[in-house]
């Protein structure tokens, strides 16, 4: 992992590297399943619908879409933390977009969640590796309040579907 921290006064910068998500392998079997709950799906909604052939179709093609991004590998990621945002990449994420952060234990790994402060956005989760976790909320608590949050429902059936 690369770190470089830079202390002057009030300032402070962590960077580092990490996956985008975490990967989770999945084997043949796995999309065996997700083949055979589609067409129990696409069945079930012919079957509902009196023969409807486009809604049954928009099953399969959302599942097939499902598993393309289930396949999808998790890139490394540069992550930079300092006094203008969050920085995943060269994107800027200024601390103006951001309403809190939380610490979220899911399973073995934990993750940063930042909330957004705009009701539709996208909140951010940073997976910090464990030897840069406290550098890393020294930053963030000093231009975010934390917010303590457990991991929700879908979070928890995602990492059980491994997804």
């Amino acid at each position: 992992m690369v770190m470089e921290e830079v202390q002057n006064m009030d300032f402070a910068e962590v960077t580092w590297q990490a996956p985008e998500f975490i990967q989770h392998q999945k084997g043949i079997g796995w999309y065996f399943v997700l083949g055979g709950i589609t067409a129990v799906l696409a069945l079930a909604s012919y079957w509902a619908t009196d023969g409807d052939i486009f809604a049954s179709a928009s099953i399969v093609v959302a599942l097939i879409v499902l598993a393309s991004f289930a396949a999808r590998a998790a890139k490394d990621r540069t992550y930079s933390i300092d006094e203008d945002g969050v920085y995943i990449d060269d994107k800027l994420h200024p601390y103006g977009e951001m309403q809190s952060f939380s610490i979220v234990h899911d399973g073995a790994q934990e993750s940063i969640y930042l909330l957004p402060a705009k009701r539709f956005a996208a909140p951010l989760s940073l997976y910090v590796p464990v030897e840069k976790g406290e550098e890393v909320i020294s930053v963030l608590e000093q231009y975010l309040p934390y917010d303590e949050r457990d991991v929700s429902f879908v979070e928890i059936l995602m990492n059980r579907l491994k997804f």
